[in-house]
Formats: structure tokens, C-alpha cells, sequence
């Protein structure tokens, strides 16, 4: 979706699309020259692709190479799978479709790697419904405490509650202990770019202000990776503006 190429590129960021169709020399061409890995949102499962790509990343950080990786939505839940025992199973029902939910941080957002740079600000969260959730499953927040693998790598920073009945939590930030791993259940990409009418989408400045942040965050991480992909040249060829765009009017992930 466009709205996660916009989300980079107004933070300054250019974007070279990873294909899981190609082969993996040619991915890991890529990988050696980009900053980090935005694994988006969507319906169509990219697991075991994403996989490599997971486990190239911690190879680097493990050898002293800053090295960030972040979820969203479908992307939150495949690093989920991808580090959980259960794998696939880790999923929960959860849903939460076409609407706008508060957080409900767990511990001080100050002392979490996602919220900490925002000091009093993260409170806005907490305060408003502004992070935008469009989602069947989700990953418990007892998932943390339950499964080994899962447990070990990542630990929840904040939850929200589905609006169906039962009002399930799930869980809607995590990042790794160790590894600049980040990922959120919620759709900060589409507040800022996403107006289609019947999308309940919170366009508030305040809203607008706090999701935008996350985009910062993670170019900021980004920017901590010493690679360069070459010259003006070598850039140019490789953007996701050398693809065909597809215009649509809807948005689904």
C-alpha cells in the first residue's frame, strides 16, 4: 500500500521494495545496502519470506551491525509467529475493524524503546482514540507469559480492547529486549495518508502528531545502520517508484 511508502518517505526515508518472489541472492543484495525493514500490513501471508529477512537481521546485530526491523498489523503478527512456539498458532481472535482505539500502556511508556522519546507526550495515547485498527487477529497479551519463544524475544509495552463484544484485549505494541525490533498491532501509516469516507480514522492533529512520531522512530533507528546503497544511479534503479502502481480506493491492510 502507498500509504506505507508515504509513511517513510515523509520522514525522510527512500524505499526499496523487498519481493518475496524473487530470489533470495537478490534480497539479500538489497539487505546488505538498505537501513532497515518495514514488514506492512495486508492479506496475504509472507512468513517464511519474512523469516530470512528476520534472521539476516539479528545475524547483523549480533555482529555489531545496527540493524531495525518493524512491524505492522499482518507485519506485528509475523514477527510474533516467527519467534513464538506455537508459530502460526500464537494468533488469537481479536477484532477490532475499521476503528480507533486508545492505548493502555502497560508499565511507564517512558521506559519502553517505542514511547520513551516521547516523554509526557506518550500520554496522548493513552488519552485519545487515534491508533487506527483494521484486524480479525491478534496476539494475546497472556501469549507473553504462556509462550517460551515468544516471551524471550518480545514483551508487550501496550494493549487495546476490541470493540465486539467481549471486549477481547490484544496486544498492540511489543518490541524486542534485545533487538531494535519494533511492531504495532494499530495503523499509524493510514492516519496520515488514508481518507476514504468510510474509514472512522481519527485526522486530528493530535492524532496525526503522535503516529507521525512513529514513522520518526523508526527512520531515526534507521539512520543508526551504517550502510549506503550506492550512488544517485544505483538508488534511482532500485525505488519502489520503478514499479506500476495500481490505484484503487479502498485500503484493506
Amino acid at each position: 500500500m502507498a500509504s506505507y511508502v508515504k509513511f517513510m518517505e515523509g520522514s525522510g526515508a527512500r524505499v526499496v521494495p523487498l519481493i518475496s518472489t524473487e530470489d533470495w541472492a537478490t534480497t539479500e543484495a538489497k539487505l546488505n545496502r538498505i537501513d532497515g525493514v518495514l514488514f506492512p500490513g495486508g492479506d496475504n501471508l509472507y512468513t517464511e519470506y519474512a523469516r530470512g529477512i528476520f534472521n539476516y537481521a539479528v545475524k547483523m546485530n549480533d555482529l555489531g551491525h545496527f540493524y531495525p526491523i518493524w512491524g505492522t498489523c499482518l507485519g506485528m503478527q509475523t514477527l510474533a509467529i516467527i519467534t513464538s512456539d506455537a508459530g502460526n498458532d500464537i494468533l488469537t481472535y481479536a477484532p477490532a475493524f475499521d476503528v480507533s482505539l486508545p492505548l493502555e500502556f502497560i508499565g511507564d511508556p517512558d521506559s519502553s524503546k517505542m514511547f520513551g522519546d516521547l516523554g509526557w507526550q506518550a500520554e496522548g495515547f493513552a488519552e485519545l482514540p487515534i491508533t487506527l485498527n483494521n484486524h480479525v487477529g491478534g496476539v494475546a497479551p497472556e501469549r507473553f507469559l504462556t509462550d517460551a519463544g515468544l516471551s524471550s524475544f518480545f514483551h508487550p509495552t501496550s494493549i487495546s480492547y476490541s470493540p465486539e463484544e467481549g471486549h477481547l484485549p490484544f496486544t498492540a505494541t511489543m518490541e524486542s529486549y534485545k533487538y531494535p525490533f519494533f511492531g504495532t498491532q494499530f495503523h499509524p501509516e493510514k492516519v496520515l495518508d488514508v481518507y476514504y469516507p468510510v474509514d472512522n480514522i481519527n485526522h486530528s492533529w493530535a492524532s496525526v502528531e503522535l503516529n507521525r512520531y512513529l514513522a520518526d522512530k523508526f527512520i531515526t533507528l534507521a539512520r543508526e545502520n551504517p550502510n549506503n546503497y550506492g550512488d544517485y544511479a544505483t538508488v534511482q534503479a532500485a525505488i519502489i517508484e520503478n514499479y506500476t502502481t495500481i490505484v484503487t480506493d479502498y485500503w484493506c491492510g
